[in-house]
């Protein structure tokens, strides 16, 4: 099912959303991860989980974000979670250029 209807307003308005939420959630991550704020770095992953199943991101960074939930949940292996946290954010940070490649591309229709 098309949600959009190929409506080239509304997919720009999403995707520029997108770029914004996700640019927010690492930028929170980010500062969570610095502060060892372990509690919060899980409830940004639950938030950026949910903003990248909507976009429909790699499942690659979809299961890490699980790992990491899961191992804060479990309160352990904190070294494993900066090293997955940083694939994540790179990842994630190449997923907002990808969208604003999508961005420009629509743009110049």
């Amino acid at each position: 099912m098309n949600f959009s209807n190929n409506n080239e307003k509304f997919i720009k308005e999403i995707i520029t959303i997108a770029i914004q939420q996700i640019t927010n959630d690492i930028s929170d991550y980010q500062a969570a991860l610095i502060s060892k704020d372990y509690k919060k770095v899980g409830a940004i992953c639950h938030k950026i989980r949910s903003s990248m199943n909507y976009i429909g991101i790699s499942k690659n960074v979809i299961t890490k974000i699980k790992l990491i939930e899961k191992l804060i949940k479990e309160e352990k292996d904190y070294p494993k979670i900066d090293k997955y946290s940083n694939q994540i954010i790179e990842m994630s940070l190449n997923a907002i250029n990808e969208l604003k490649i999508i961005l420009k591309t629509l743009a110049l229709k």
